[in-house]
């Protein structure tokens, strides 16, 4: 057991998956260029970048290369903000860690753990970190080709490089069984409150492979658990019992005593026993991200490529969705979502070539290949370059986003197609390359869509790679790996929007409220744009909150939702626009209102609503101005005009002729017209009737003081030879 130097450690121990001012840059880092080919037809947004490989020195660490077949990875933030990964090296039986600084360049490195303390090939892994898993920062990792192998737990900030198997001893996750382990994958905590982990046998021999689930009431404890193995409830063990499509009922059942068993003997009591599920190699796992519940949503590989059974397992191999109950994780649904076997045109698996390591996100699962694992005549036409397929959630398609690019036929073929000894090119065979780990950045950099990709150049050889961890178990092995980063790959799929239609009246307006947009309704990162055409053009306004102008008739306007760089199909909003009815007539006959409206009417009485008078008559009892509206559909129509009505005494006086009164409302001088050359006699009341002024014999037009009464509204009234005329007057001072 090596100690690293202090100044080193101290540089990283600052750990925590924050934020700071800096950004990470993508862009090439490495001297190798990135070896993938990227549909950027299907994805005109996707981006490849060479991020480090095993040509790379540093200055900070020259004794450190890059180790080959880069497998499972993991990454962190630091405080400070640089960035630590850990990546396995498969055929070295070791792994590394990388320090990258804040702009996301590759600075230094060193071994964690070489082949003398791995021992076997190590695959697929998962970096545990507080803030999700509730322990670590912790790099777990098994090994796949050994039956009696057990998970190595290493700290992530380790201050020394195990190098031995007395070191490699206190790693030892004993409780997760012993297993030919291609990922030991932990739930986060909030999922089901206790330390849940899913284990996946890579195993195609006689007893097949298994799904195993390690679970401990303890947070972190990854030795004094319980473990269980899956199987159908029905006990049919066969993988191909599982019909595409079709959910089976499944339940994960306890291995009593294993912690005294030997690989083979909980292999055997799992399938002999117990029925367990005799897979065709299970291959990497991952869960569904998002909300808490979301991670009761696990997807796994098998990866098949054995000719020893192909009746009961896959020989191209599955993506299987894995569904926990919300309350008791032993129970669930298993579905195949992807079959590999099936190649008929309709198929959406139909192109899978022996899927190995899986990255699930909010909306996707991207699932990696590994091919060649068989070859037979019949398998002739479907065999191709390792691809990485994006599985949609949702709909269940797939499509192909990335294949592997071996440079057969550019100036560096010879760097990256030769023999072992590099001292030869020979093509290499379609297939003959996979990947490794593809590991979400966008959580851990701040920049949506952004991912790293390990790739194993299985032809890409290099006596300089010889013995990079400074183990004795794999000295002779020196083939070449990379990690390139991607940019612009999908990771959580914008659904339109909600957004409730409205009704308003002609002449208003309406405020607009956009929710939703993702799958689990997540309204952080989440903005909406609206336009006036279902599709194309620019929007007229970005954000939740949408106010009309007034409106006049019917509008449709077009959201849509805009999340992690995805723009979802627009969702109509239908403004529905009544027009107003129109303005209604007052009639009078005696004490009698009629308006012309014959529903919907409400009377007023000076500007103030009559409780009760929605008639289409009203009769009078009070003297003032009286109008009436009508509302339909609840829009109100304009007001009618006033009619005054003024009851004094015995007599009622009615308003056909008016007086004409200006200005009015008046601070105290009014001048008054009509059609009378004089009155007998004018008179000024207030709303009660009482009278406030008289004159008679009064020649129009004539202009009156009333300056000396209080503001308000009162009747003018003007008598001569039986006609009246009267008007309301308004004293505002």
């Amino acid at each position: 057991m090596t100690r690293f130097p202090a100044l080193l450690i101290s540089c990283i121990v600052f750990f925590v998956t924050g934020k700071t001012s800096a950004q990470a840059v993508f862009t090439n880092r490495s001297v190798t260029p990135p070896l993938v080919l990227l549909d950027t037809v299907a994805f005109p947004g996707l981006r490849a970048y060479s991020l480090i490989s095993s040509a790379d020195t540093f200055i900070a660490s020259p004794g450190y290369r890059f180790g080959g077949s880069a497998d499972g990875a993991g990454i962190v933030r630091n405080t400070n903000g640089t960035y630590t990964m850990a990546v396995n090296h498969e055929n070295n039986f070791s792994a590394s860690r990388v320090t990258l600084d804040s702009s996301f360049t590759p600075v230094s490195g060193e071994y964690l753990l070489n082949s003398d303390a791995g021992m076997w090939r190590l695959c697929s892994a998962t970096l545990a970190v507080p803030q999700i898993h509730g322990f670590g920062p912790t790099f777990i990792t098994g090994a796949e080709s050994n039956l009696e192998n057990y998970a190595h737990a290493i700290p992530l900030f380790s201050p020394v490089v195990h190098d031995s198997l007395t070191s490699a001893n206190t790693l030892l996750a004993k409780g997760l069984g012993r297993w030919r382990i291609e990922n030991a994958v932990p739930l986060p905590l909030a999922t089901f409150n206790k330390t849940v982990v899913i284990i996946t046998d890579d195993d195609g021999g006689t007893h097949g492979g298994q799904v195993a689930m390690y679970i401990a009431d303890a947070v972190g404890d990854l030795q004094n658990g319980k473990l269980y193995v899956l199987r159908q409830t029905n006990l049919d063990w066969r993988e191909k019992s599982v019909l595409p499509g079709i959910p089976a009922d499944v339940e994960f059942v306890e291995i009593p005593g294993y912690m005294a068993m030997t690989g083979a003997q909980i292999d055997q009591y799992a399938t002999d026993t117990l029925k367990a599920f005799q897979f065709g190699r299970p291959e990497d796992s991952d869960y569904r991200k998002g909300p808490a519940h979301a991670a009761r949503e696990i997807y796994f590989t098998t990866t098949g490529g054995s000719l020893l059974d192909t009746v009961n397992r896959t020989l191209w191999g599955r993506l299987y969705r894995l569904q926990l109950d919300s309350l008791n994780p032993l129970h669930g649904k298993l579905t195949c979502v992807l079959d590999g076997d099936q190649k008929n045109p309709v198929n959406p698996g139909r192109y899978l070539y022996n899927p190995d390591n899986v990255c699930a996100t909010e909306d996707y699962v991207y699932v990696q290949e590994d091919p060649g694992g068989f070859w037979t005549p019949q398998a002739a036409p479907y065999l191709h370059d390792a691809c990485i397929h994006q599985y949609d959630i949702e709909t269940g398609n797939a499509k192909t986003i990335v294949m592997l690019d071996h440079h057969r036929h550019t100036p560096d073929s010879m760097i990256y197609n030769t023999n072992s000894s590099a001292s030869m090119y020979i093509q290499s065979a379609q297939g003959s390359w996979e990947y490794g780990a593809m590991t979400d950045l966008s959580e851990v950099t701040g920049i949506q869509n952004t991912f790293m990709l390990n790739i194993m150049v299985k032809t890409w050889f290099s006596p300089l790679f010889y013995n990079r961890d400074g183990g004795t178990l794999a000295p002779f092995v020196n083939d070449g790996a990379m990690t390139v980063t991607l940019t612009g790959v999908p990771r959580i799929k914008a659904k339109a929007p909600s957004v409730p239609s409205s009704t308003i009246c002609a002449g208003d307006s309406v405020t607009l409220a956009a929710s939703g947009g993702s799958t689990f309704w997540q309204t952080n990162g989440t903005s909406y744009n609206w336009y006036t055409s279902p599709s194309g053009g620019t929007p007229f306004f970005t954000g939740n909150m949408y106010t009309t102008p007034a409106l006049s008739s019917s509008t449709v306007y077009f959201v849509e939702a805009v999340v992690s760089g995805d723009s979802s199909v627009r969702t109509p909003v239908i403004i529905g626009v009544n027009p107003l009815p129109a303005q209604p007539v007052i009639t009078v006959s005696n004490f009698t209102l009629t308006s012309s409206a014959s529903s919907g009417n409400q009377w007023f009485r000076n500007n103030l609503a009559i409780g009760g008078a929605t008639a289409q008559q009203y009769t009078v009892t009070q003297s003032g101005f009286y109008s009436v509206q009508q509302t339909i559909f609840n829009c109100a129509s304009p007001m009618s005009e006033d009619t005054l009505i003024v009851i004094s005494g015995l007599e009622e006086y009615r308003a056909e002729n008016m007086l004409r009164v200006s200005p009015n409302p008046g601070d105290g001088y009014f001048h008054i017209e009509t059609g009378l050359a004089k009155a007998d006699r004018l008179a000024l009341y207030d709303l009660s009737g009482r009278i406030l002024f008289e004159k008679e014999n009064l020649v129009f037009p004539a202009t009156l003081d009333f300056g000396g009464f209080e503001n308000g509204m009162y009747l003018l009234k003007a008598e001569s030879a039986g006609a009246t005329y009267i008007n309301r007057l308004v004293i505002r001072k």
